[in-house]
């Protein structure tokens, strides 16, 4: 007990001195210029088709020519909403079609009507109209589900037309916080340890990603110079030709070179930076002589052996570096010998007993926690608390954007207001006249549908790379933001989860302010379907999304099941559409020889 008092008052002591120093001001360091973003292609597809690589609508099928005349036919039927209101509801109704085929269906759908947003708003409407009274009226139960799952294709088409005409409201406005919230989490848990192995850090927001021991360190400043870099010569980028970088000792080889790579390129792309494999770092450590730094084991106890750090190898203060572009693979060395391998420190790791910050032992022997498991967890939820203070102004700022109940409601998306009428109006419609199920609704169908998938994906909108330290406490932000929509208080005590609890104080504003937003929507003046159209053509640039393909791909849908197309048509009495669906589809795409999408393949 008295190790752990005077680990507890060394952890709070080291604390306090943190919480005094916040993040420098990130918002004048980026600029909507020199913000990454994704192209508006890149952005549409990494949604549309999540977890892809191959994507149907970035090129044309080997056989499209060949069905271009029952294309023309097809295309004139999907531009009539009897016809395509009744194959959506066909496909959503068969077992064979699965969540993800649902999901390209709806994606394929608004690819091949782009052109025309005020259609594709308007057959939204009328989906949601369905989908809304359905569950109404035979499942009322479930009417604060509405919208909160992908079900069907409804609700993903829903989060595609969201995708499609909130974008220019990212880039314009919510893209910069974002983005320097991104930052700033990146920034924050940089400032600490981070154990290269397990990726556990000093700083979280999730206990689960906590070091399970308190590591020693000291800050290190160093100047580095780059030369004769090729690596951006076919880009507009220019890396800066020296700079001075902020390095811990306790930093691996590899992490150093992480932070030099993302100081000397920091106006650049992540997909266009180097990797640490890609560069070497040579340490001018005196006159003429210099050390090529690669990663490298010493033996410890027991038969362990831990990765040298900057500490280790008595790289200090105002150490200077020199980066240049890799020669020949980086050798990997350790005490037990070996040949040089880029692939040796990975081989080791993978086989056990290597160590960074924190291993696994049996048993606790020298009283610094130094477990696999987190030992005496409360000691280090004070880290928590270290990581979230620094990044609450950013936090608040990207929140004041997407709710803002006064400053940039003449800004609103006119699709979020035309989306939040319209669920008034169907709520009135079914004479729904409690206030939490329309509530719920809007927060279902907005935040949780399109803005917590964007802060939990930041890659999605920008040109970055998110590792699994920053996707944690992303994934705390969003829920925290979830909450905060919720109509009724929740109740927080000792049993919370302690990443809920981290923000306990700031829920009962959020969710005052969640609340003013719905109520200043509906003071706003109504907005058509043609100003929605208007608005998503206003910065609209030239696509390489083929809508031909698109449609291919929807017609090898209709076409698998066209039996039961012909059959929903005929019993709406929609003879002329039978007719003409019934001519291209016995002439139709052969599914056992067509290149058509098969999600199965990818």
């Amino acid at each position: 007990m008295e190790k752990i008092e005077v680990r507890l008052a060394e952890e709070c002591k080291q604390v306090f001195t943190e919480l005094q120093t916040d993040l420098a001001d990130l918002n004048s360091d980026f600029s909507q210029a020199t913000i990454p973003y994704h192209s508006f292609d890149d952005y549409a597809l990494k949604v549309l088709f999540p977890a892809q690589d191959d994507y149907p609508v970035l090129h044309d099928p080997a056989d499209l020519a060949s069905y271009e005349e029952s294309l023309v036919v097809f295309e004139k039927l999907v531009r009539q909403e009897q016809f395509l209101l009744t194959l959506v509801e066909t496909l959503d109704s068969q077992r064979q079609v699965s969540k993800r085929d649902k999901s390209n269906i709806a994606a394929l759908m608004i690819v091949s009507l782009m052109d025309d947003m005020s259609y594709i708003t308007s057959i939204l409407k009328q989906l949601l109209s369905k989908l809304i009274s359905d569950t109404v009226n035979n499942d009322a139960r479930r009417m604060k589900l509405l919208l909160r799952r992908s079900e069907h294709i409804t609700e993903k088409y829903l989060s595609n037309w969201l995708t499609f005409n909130l974008h220019t409201f990212l880039v314009e406005s919510a893209g910069q916080p974002l983005y320097v919230l991104y930052r700033a989490i990146k920034q924050q848990i940089e400032k600490g340890p981070v154990d290269y192995i397990t990726g556990n850090a000093r700083y979280a927001l999730h206990e689960k990603n906590l070091l399970s021991r308190i590591t020693e360190f000291s800050k290190l400043n160093v100047m580095v110079y780059l030369e004769d870099d090729s690596y951006l010569k076919d880009t507009p980028y220019t890396p800066h030709k020296s700079c001075q970088v902020s390095l811990l000792s306790c930093d691996t080889i590899s992490q150093a070179k992480a932070k030099i790579i993302d100081a000397m390129y920091r106006a650049v792309p992540d997909s266009l930076k180097p990797t640490p494999n890609d560069v070497d770092v040579e340490w001018k450590n005196g006159g003429s002589s210099s050390l090529r730094l690669v990663d490298m084991l010493h033996n410890t106890q027991d038969g362990w052996k831990q990765l040298d750090t900057l500490g280790s190898l008595n790289i200090g203060d105002q150490a200077v570096f020199q980066c240049t572009p890799r020669q020949s693979p980086p050798p990997f060395m350790s005490q037990s010998g070996g040949a040089p391998s880029c692939n040796s420190l990975l081989r080791e790791i993978e086989n056990g007993r290597v160590w960074h910050l924190e291993r696994e032992v049996d048993n606790d022997t020298d009283g610094k926690g130094l477990t696999g498991v987190k030992s005496v967890p409360e000691v280090f939820l004070t880290r928590l608390s270290a990581t979230k203070i620094p990044l609450q102004k950013f936090v608040d700022d990207l929140f004041e954007v997407i709710f803002s109940p006064n400053e940039g409601i003449t800004a609103l998306p006119p699709c979020v207001k035309y989306l939040m009428d319209f669920l008034d109006e169907e709520a009135a419609r079914l004479q729904i006249n409690d206030p939490e199920v329309v509530h719920t609704w809007k927060n279902n169908a907005l935040p949780l549908r399109y803005w917590i998938s964007i802060i939990k994906s930041p890659d999605v909108v920008f040109d970055v790379r998110k590792n699994n330290n920053i996707d944690s406490c992303l994934s705390v932000i969003a829920q925290t933001f979830i909450d905060a929509t919720y109509y009724e208080d929740m109740t927080i005590d000792k049993s919370s989860q302690s990443s809920r609890l981290l923000y306990c104080k700031e829920i009962p504003t959020y969710k005052q302010r969640v609340r003013e937003f719905y109520g200043e929507i509906t003071t706003c003046r109504p907005v058509s379907e043609s100003e929605v159209d208007a608005a998503f053509n206003k910065n609209k640039t030239e696509t390489t999304l083929r809508r031909r393909s698109a449609l291919y791909e929807l017609f090898n849908y209709a076409c698998r099941f066209s039996e039961e197309v012909r059959e929903a048509l005929q019993d709406k009495g929609y003879r002329d559409l039978v007719n003409q669906f019934s001519y291209i589809a016995d002439s139709g795409l052969d599914n056992s020889d067509s290149a058509a999408f098969d999600p199965v393949k990818v």
